[in-house]
């Protein structure tokens, strides 16, 4: 994705190929809540003030500015923190290359999160959702705050739907 060492950015050009597996990169391991401790100072893996939620990433094709190709990385996302973003673009760098260098050299294994993905997903329902299924259940949250939509400024009369009007269901 980038020259490695000792080389300079001009000439350099990111193949579509390549492009590709960082968008995928992106999509898969950033975009949702997730826990950026790793990608935090001075705070550990259970702290909740780690997770941060992404809405979307966007990779721009490549742009040529004087011999130097360019690639715009958006995230669109909550609560940053200084330097949390530049790690991540960083994480790609690094998994594109350690993949592309030494995944199919006979020697390593490339990094794959898909084998993992039934026990992510176990750990969501298990750790995170249900958690947040319970809360609603006894305490009608995320309902309570949805009636109260209509109370702001950028509701229209017509847009909110009918079945945030009626009772909670508990």
């Amino acid at each position: 994705m980038a020259p490695t060492f000792g080389e300079t950015w001009s000439g350099y050009r990111i193949s579509a190929e390549v492009l590709e597996k960082v968008r995928t990169f992106l999509q898969q391991n950033f975009v949702g809540t997730k826990n950026y401790y790793n990608y935090t100072s001075n705070k550990s893996a259970n702290d909740p003030s780690c997770f941060r939620y992404i809405r979307s990433i966007t990779v721009s094709d490549p742009v040529l500015v004087d011999d130097i190709e360019y690639i715009r990385i958006f995230l669109h996302g909550d609560s940053f923190i200084y330097h949390q973003i530049r790690k991540i673009v960083g994480m790609t760098i690094a998994m594109t290359r350690y993949n592309n260098k030494f995944g199919s050299d006979g020697l390593h294994t490339a990094l794959e999160w898909e084998p993992y993905e039934d026990m992510v997903q176990e750990f969501k329902m298990k750790h995170i959702l249900s958690v947040i299924h319970r809360k609603e259940k006894a305490e009608s949250t995320m309902f309570i705050g949805c009636k109260t939509l209509k109370k702001h400024t950028f509701y229209t009369g017509d847009v909110l739907p009918d079945i945030l009007c009626q009772q909670s269901p508990k």
